[in-house]
């Protein structure tokens, strides 16, 4: 975690001062590359320092703050960039500087043990990730839930602009509108809906979830005003709110100790969604129309519960053989 951040504070100093556009390239995919290895271990080293009963909260609470970065980001960043030069870039590279040294202060007091270090060390490669993805199914459904569901959750991020100004008075201002909603939603409501998740099972709550996604896609589909798209965004926010922390409480839940970090690092292939999602989206508007495309979105979202649930009942019939500490140390997701 420090090894990146400080990467972090390099590359986006390089950004304030580089200009040719291989240079800019190459820091992008080091941007990406930095964010593939914290966001993982981040989220090991947050489990490792809470308790089983506290996890879905403290998941929820990493989703809050990440959304008032969201919100709160983007409007710093076009301030700075309006005043010209690269002093979006600078304030990046002192944003991360200063996290950088406070999670080093924290991290010399709490010091985890060296042989729970190298544990660490070794379950992060790539060959341990595709074999987790391999031998085990109940990950396996899980990530192809994960996928359908981010494939459709990118459609609010591209083509509902399309959507809204196609069908909407000042579709594009209702789309802006949509961003600084969601943050606002997620920031809210969070703590209350989390208090009462915590009390609910997994299932019950990526199921909850998930039809609030559907809702959200099919009130946007027939969004022809602005009051209708405010409510969908609204519901569809909740559904949000639902489902990202219970996914990652899943992958704490199926992980066996000695390969966690393994396991968190395969939720990056979630991402790939992000690149099929827009693709075919695109694909569906253009043959038959935004209405539809979100329709299916939304169906899409719905048959991704079975693939969840799919992945439960492995997790629940599977023999104790990914980790020596699975029997003892993970308990079975409701």
């Amino acid at each position: 975690m420090l090894s990146t951040l400080y990467a972090w504070v390099m590359v986006f100093l390089f950004f304030a001062t580089a200009h040719a556009p291989s240079i800019l390239v190459l820091l992008t995919l080091l941007n990406g590359a930095c964010r593939a290895i914290f966001d993982p271990v981040s989220q090991v080293l947050m489990s490792d320092m809470t308790l089983v009963d506290q996890r879905y909260g403290v998941f929820s609470l990493r989703y809050t703050a990440a959304n008032i970065g969201y919100s709160v980001g983007p409007l710093i960043g076009a301030w700075l960039g309006l005043t010209g030069g690269n002093g979006a870039f600078v304030f990046s590279c002192v944003t991360f500087l200063a996290y950088a040294l406070l999670l080093h202060t924290m991290m010399v007091r709490t010091r985890p043990s060296t042989g729970h270090r190298s544990q660490m060390n070794q379950q992060a490669s790539l060959a341990s990730v595709v074999k987790v993805i391999a031998s085990d199914k109940a990950l396996l459904f899980y990530l192809l839930d994960g996928i359908m569901v981010r494939a459709a959750y990118e459609q609010i991020n591209t083509n509902v602009s399309v959507h809204f100004q196609e069908h909407v008075v000042r579709g594009l201002a209702l789309f802006s509108l949509t961003f600084s909603l969601n943050a606002v939603v997620v920031v809210i409501c969070q703590v209350p809906i989390s208090k009462w998740a915590e009390k609910k099972s997994l299932l019950s709550n990526v199921l909850a979830g998930n039809i609030c996604y559907a809702l959200g896609l099919v009130g946007l589909a027939f969004t022809r005003s602005w009051t209708l798209g405010i409510v969908a965004i609204v519901i569809f926010t909740i559904g949000e709110i639902l489902s990202f922390p219970a996914g990652t409480l899943f992958i704490d839940k199926i992980a066996p100790e000695d390969m966690r970090g393994a396991y968190y690092g395969t939720k990056n292939v979630v991402d790939l969604g992000k690149f099929f999602g827009p693709w075919l989206g695109g694909l569906a508007m253009a043959a038959w129309g935004g209405t539809i495309m979100l329709n299916l979105a939304a169906a899409l979202v719905l048959l991704s519960t079975l693939l969840y649930r799919l992945g439960l009942t492995q997790f629940r019939a599977r023999p104790a053989i990914i980790g020596t500490s699975e029997s003892s140390s993970v308990q079975n997701p409701r």
